[in-house]
């Protein structure tokens, strides 16, 4: 074991994961656990170490952008094989506060496709879930929804009485939260886009109030950490969902802990199972805390692409579904559109 019990095997593979990282990457993220009684202190001596991104106050946890030397250096310390005496002595408080170490995995939206063509019969996706039955009872008034995703352009004709004053918040940049890459805006329309003549589209809550929390950059791709601070967002603003078209292969402990605890207060969580055929994604693949949401086709089939395995909870329409994007409208495929159903 090294200090506070955390497994030497679990540092070995870090060193590991950092050792290929650093080809690629000047930076790395990592997400460090702190004894409560601790975390103020040490908070204060790991902010030499770098930059300081996220500090969660719902769960014990901090994430910090460094050097991957200062990773390794880290790492080695807590593992007691580095012989650096400088850095043990000027993080010594922080090395004995320490309860876990991990790297902030990337995340990436989970689209399949764009499709070419633009599919017939539009609205096939609300015929399909009974969305004009469910309608008579509701449609998502009084209900909120955080889309935790690229951005949104809340300004977009079907989607901007969606937003209130507070449209979100750009956790990437801390700009504006609107949407550079067009995956988060197609997740809204899903969700709330208003239907017009010229459209044909219309999203299955058009009376709920949405929030953008953008945590993707313009390429899709994003840090864990960032996810984590949307969820502690929403928890904090009192959205009532959660929409988590995105996901990645690994997940850290403390984003687990996380979205655990958001269960309890009571935030549904749904997220993407992803599209490699294999098994579910995380956060999908968290279990009871998160909803994980597989593709259905207009035949109510599960096309070749969607995770289709025992830790899903449900299948909605992600073929050919035809919703909002900066300037216009567009066809995509995706579990990532079938989750905000």
């Amino acid at each position: 074991m090294g200090r506070r019990g955390i497994r030497k095997e679990g540092l070995t593979e870090l060193l590991s994961e950092i050792a290929a990282k650093k080809k690629e990457q000047s930076q790395l993220e990592l997400i460090i656990g702190l004894a409560d009684s601790a975390k103020a202190r040490a908070e204060k001596e790991l902010a030499r170490l770098g930059e300081i991104r996220h500090i969660f106050s719902r769960v014990p946890y901090l994430s910090i952008r460094c050097l991957p030397y200062d990773a390794e250096q880290l790492v080695g310390s807590v593992s007691g094989r580095s012989r650096n005496r400088s850095f043990n002595t000027s993080f010594g408080y922080s090395l004995a506060a320490l309860r876990s170490l991990e790297l902030s995995h990337t995340f990436s939206i989970s689209l399949y496709r764009k499709e070419e063509t633009k599919p017939s019969g539009r609205l096939w996706n609300l015929d399909n879930i009974g969305c004009y039955d469910a309608w008579k009872i509701s449609r998502g008034d009084g209900s909120s929804v955080a889309v935790i995703d690229s951005g949104v352009d809340y300004n977009h004709p079907a989607l901007c009485s969606c937003f209130g004053s507070n449209k979100g918040v750009d956790i990437v940049d801390g700009g504006d939260p609107l949407d550079p890459n067009g995956h988060g805006t197609h997740v809204a329309g899903i969700i709330a886009g208003a239907y017009t003549d010229v459209s044909d589209s219309c999203g299955v809550a058009p009376a709920a109030t949405l929030y953008t929390l953008r945590v993707l950059g313009a390429d899709g791709y994003g840090l864990e950490s960032d996810v984590m601070a949307g969820i502690e967002w929403a928890l904090d603003n009192s959205v009532d969902i959660a929409n988590l078209s995105l996901g990645a292969r690994a997940a850290s402990g403390a984003f687990r802990e996380l979205c655990s605890l958001a269960y309890k207060e009571g935030l549904l969580m749904v997220a993407a199972a992803g599209n490699d055929g294999f098994g579910a994604e995380y956060p999908a693949a968290f279990g009871e805390s998160v909803l994980g949401i597989a593709a259905l086709d207009k035949f109510n089939q599960h096309p070749g692409f969607s995770n289709i395995y025992s830790t899903n909870d449900l299948s909605a329409p992600g073929v050919g579904v035809y919703s909002t994007i900066p300037g216009g409208y567009a066809s995509y495929s995706g579990t990532s559109m079938a989750t905000p159903h």
